[in-house]
């Protein structure tokens, strides 16, 4: 998906723009409570929650659920758009302001069974930014499931800290990707979708925190994962056009593993050479060949690997969590393209990697990606020195080649 410019957004702007629009716009705060369906679920996160002072995973490798969250006890609010929701617990409730109908400006908020406000929504047709510039240190940052898809780049929910000077922001929110860029800058902007702009950030009284490890065992605790749990819930689904007499395209072709639950899809007219090389432990091989027989992507899949160490630089060109993937490996694979720097040569790699390739601090980041008991690598398959500069290889990325394989790699589930 194509990367959008970034620049740093401040929802106190657009809350002073909602109220100026408040006096030509009737008042239609509404409140939601329990009243509501009860019994959808939360979506997974890539990082389940733990208890107030247990960050650590349970013996069983997985973090419980926060029991301020419980998904029997789940309210879903959906916005006057009909597409735009997200889930709170049942003694929550929510505060609905309609400010302007043209252009659209809408906000809620989210408070706690005490009336305390807990979350401050804003979506709308308009929206103010200004600069920024701050050293910032990411907490925690965690794609949003219902979100992959409908805004780039991909709607995060994150904790961080800001820091000028000797002052520290602490903040909590959706995100419009990751709070840090790849080169380790910080990064605000707007999260779109469709015609409106959304933000969620989470209400902070004064300096909520004295140090990082204090924010940190807060985050990990139950208020911290509840909230959360509500970013995570956010959902803006597609809307499916009706059909029509236009011709349907051939494919995609699944191909699933031989253990039944790692699968992905390719164009009709290409094919997969598969090959068990090992029972125990098992070993799997897979080679996606094009059309025209062409060996286009590598898949390694199997309980034995090794990883070894990156290159020194590296510029990432795109990269995208894989839907299918989220909640079953930690960090959420991507679907990457980016360009290695070692001692003067330049190699392009594209494929599946453990998260991004550059750590939230802009270091370059390597390992593997585990599934269940095994490891999987996906890489496309380039050969010699195939593009000439970034700029070529940004044009064969966005070329139907290069769609294609990105396709490919982004349809990978594990069920």
């Amino acid at each position: 998906m194509r990367p959008s410019q970034r620049v740093a957004f401040f929802p106190a702007a657009i809350a002073a723009a909602a109220l100026s629009l408040a006096g030509c716009a009737a008042d239609t705060s509404v409140e939601t409570a329990g009243s509501q369906d009860s019994g959808a679920t939360a979506p997974v996160s890539a990082n389940p929650a733990s208890p107030a002072g247990s960050p650590g995973p349970t013996a069983a490798g997985k973090q419980p659920a926060p029991p301020a969250f419980h998904p029997d006890s789940l309210v879903t609010v959906t916005f006057p758009d009909g597409r735009l929701s997200f889930q709170h617990p049942k003694e929550w409730h929510v505060e609905f302001f309609h400010a302007s109908e043209s252009p659209y400006v809408g906000t809620a908020t989210v408070s706690d069974p005490t009336s305390q406000a807990k979350i401050s929504i804003y979506t709308g047709q308009i929206a103010d930014v200004v600069a920024s510039s701050a050293a910032r240190t990411v907490l925690e940052t965690d794609p949003v499931p219902g979100l992959v898809g409908q805004s780039v780049p991909t709607p995060h929910a994150s904790f961080f800290v800001d820091r000028s000077g000797d002052a520290a922001q602490y903040r909590m929110g959706l995100t419009p990707g990751l709070p840090v860029s790849p080169d380790g800058e910080a990064q605000d902007g707007l999260i779109m979708l469709g015609d409106r702009v959304l933000t969620a950030d989470v209400v902070f009284t004064g300096q909520p925190f004295t140090n990082d490890e204090e924010a940190k065992a807060w985050y990990w605790g139950t208020e911290g994962q509840a909230l959360k749990a509500l970013l995570m819930s956010f959902s803006y689904p597609a809307i499916v056009p009706a059909a029509t007499s236009s011709p349907v395209p051939l494919g995609p072709v699944t191909f699933t593993f031989a253990d039944g639950r790692l699968s992905f899809a390719h164009p009709e007219g290409w094919r997969v050479e598969h090959e068990e090389v090992l029972a125990s432990p098992a070993v799997e091989t897979a080679t996606v060949y094009d059309a025209g027989g062409n060996e286009q992507i590598n898949i390694y899949y199997s309980q034995v690997g090794d990883a070894t160490a990156g290159p020194a630089a590296r510029f990432v060109l795109e990269t995208d969590p894989v839907p299918g993937l989220i909640g079953h490996s930690v960090p959420t694979p991507s679907s990457s393209f980016f360009v290695d720097h070692a001692n003067g040569p330049t190699h392009y790699r594209m494929g599946l990697t453990p998260g991004s390739p550059i750590s939230p601090d802009g270091k370059v980041q390597y390992g593997l990606i585990k599934i269940g008991d095994r490891i999987l690598t996906a890489d496309v398959l380039f050969a010699g020195e195939p593009f000439a500069d970034d700029v070529a290889a940004k044009a064969w990325y966005w070329g139907d080649e290069g769609r294609t394989l990105k396709a490919v790699l982004m349809s990978f589930s594990y069920r």
